[in-house]
């Protein structure tokens, strides 16, 4: 099964449907800013658009803070080592087309950058510690099922583990 992409301009259609006369106090965004941009356009530079096409909208229905929590990268891949550019492609394409269809995990800068005159950032951690460690625990448990899914389910999600911990 494919996930369709929302070509839609939602964003457009959540700032018509926010009451600007009373706007939420704050906002907490969670897992949501993967998908909604995909691979395509990242090569493209298109979404840096669409995340600033979210985040003008959230401003028009929030009052104060915003938190997200968002998997992203921490290098954009034009300043890695050519060697860690290409794992990082491999695993970007790998889940974008296998385990998370047309998404995209951005490059910090290029959240930041969209973030530029809408929102400020008080504050941003990187959390390298946990996310690996919860995979690998996701990882024991797929494993301890493998008799019960179908081979290729199996060797998707044990990729995507693997290329996780690695990267």
């Amino acid at each position: 099964n494919k996930c369709n992409f929302i070509e839609d301009d939602i964003f457009s259609v959540v700032s018509s449907s926010c009451n600007q006369r009373d706007p939420y106090d704050c906002a907490l965004i969670v897992g949501a800013l993967e998908h909604f941009a995909t691979y395509k356009m990242y090569k493209t530079g298109e979404h840096i658009e669409r995340y600033r096409q979210f985040f003008t909208a959230l401003r028009q229905c929030t009052q104060g803070e915003v938190a997200l929590q968002a998997l992203v990268t921490m290098r954009p891949t034009g300043r890695m080592p050519i060697q860690e550019q290409k794992k990082s492609l491999r695993t970007w394409r790998y889940i974008s087309k296998k385990v998370f269809p047309n998404s995209l995990m951005p490059p910090i800068e290029d959240l930041k950058e969209s973030l530029s005159g809408i929102y400020h950032i008080n504050r941003y951690e990187v959390n390298t510690i946990d996310y690996p460690r919860t995979i690998k625990i996701w990882q024991e448990r797929l494993h301890q099922i493998k008799k019960t899914i179908s081979p290729n389910v199996f060797e998707t999600y044990d990729t995507y583990f693997n290329m996780s911990i690695e990267y």
